[in-house]
């Protein structure tokens, strides 16, 4: 239900975020899987800000700032992080302990005050500030932010009734998992918290990408670490290789146009395969059957 619930509020026009800070979710390999599209803030301009190396650590630093703050807090507040982005944030609090903040964004309040957050930010990054159809200069923000965060805040009300369930049921899952696992914290949150949050941004660039030639090379200078370190935990916390996680993509991907109607070959190249021959292959081994016959039974 927890789930159903957060991606109603995704319908209603707003990003969710949860911060794991007590390890419980991410440390358990069903539940991550449940709860990655949360895990991390895929807006697009969050997505292009975190391309700069300084503020990927900046945005991994904060969260500890975040975590004291939710701590002080006894209810819904409303936040921003350094480079604008609004969210109301619910603290998820037991025993004292803050075992998870959800948050709602994607909203603006102040345009004028989240700019010029925004531009203090970025002022002397060499790198150009990408959303989709959208290319302007570190320095010149406005276009790039406008495009990315432009939904209409809900009033505080709102904001409370939405996030005051969704953080009461996720105090359920945690009582939950503090029974089977038998602690309210993982020793080592944190550092599971930063391998799944750079598997996750890494998923996310491999998505965004889907179609283009992606090199491992390239996934690792986005999430600033060398091939061998994403790699190896990237396959430790994902259970599957990087190349191995795209194929995944793009078939997925080519499922949902073969639905649609495509022919197997428009598929294939919409999906991202240079070959038809070898998505065909591919599909089949990961099907059972040719794509030709899953599209023509129904299959999905």
């Amino acid at each position: 239900m927890l789930l159903e619930y957060f991606a109603l509020i995704e319908r209603l026009g707003y990003e969710l975020t949860v911060n794991d800070f007590s390890g419980l979710i991410v440390s358990d390999e069903a539940q991550a899987a449940r709860f990655a599209p949360y895990l991390i803030h895929r807006n697009p301009f969050c997505m292009a800000v975190k391309a700069e190396s300084r503020l990927w650590n900046e945005c991994l630093r904060r969260k500890t700032a975040l975590c004291a703050a939710a701590a002080s807090a006894t209810s819904c507040f409303l936040g921003a992080c350094f480079c604008g982005r609004e969210e109301y944030v619910i603290p998820v609090v037991k025993d004292g302990i803050v075992l998870a903040t959800i948050a709602i964004g994607g909203f603006v309040t102040d345009r004028p005050r989240d700019l010029r957050r925004a531009g203090r930010t970025l002022a002397g990054t060499a790198a150009a500030v990408e959303v989709p159809r959208v290319a302007v200069p570190a320095t010149s923000v406005a276009s790039a932010f406008d495009a990315a965060i432009s939904r209409e805040a809900p009033t505080p009300e709102d904001a409370r009734a939405l996030l005051g369930m969704a953080g009461s049921e996720l105090l359920h899952l945690y009582e939950r998992l503090e029974n089977e696992k038998g602690s309210l914290v993982v020793p080592e949150a944190a550092r599971l918290s930063r391998e799944r949050r750079l598997c996750l941004h890494a998923a996310e660039y491999l998505r965004r990408h889907l179609t283009s030639p992606v090199t491992a090379g390239e996934v690792a200078s986005a999430c600033h670490v060398s091939v061998s370190t994403l790699s190896h935990v990237f396959k430790r916390t994902m259970a599957l290789s990087l190349r191995a996680y795209l194929l995944h993509l793009r078939l997925e991907a080519a499922k949902e146009l073969l639905r649609s109607g495509r022919s197997v070959t428009d598929a294939a190249l919409e999906a991202g395969f240079d070959d038809p021959n070898y998505f065909s292959r591919a599909f089949a081994e990961a099907q059972g059957v040719p794509p030709s016959r899953w599209n023509a039974g129904g299959n999905g």
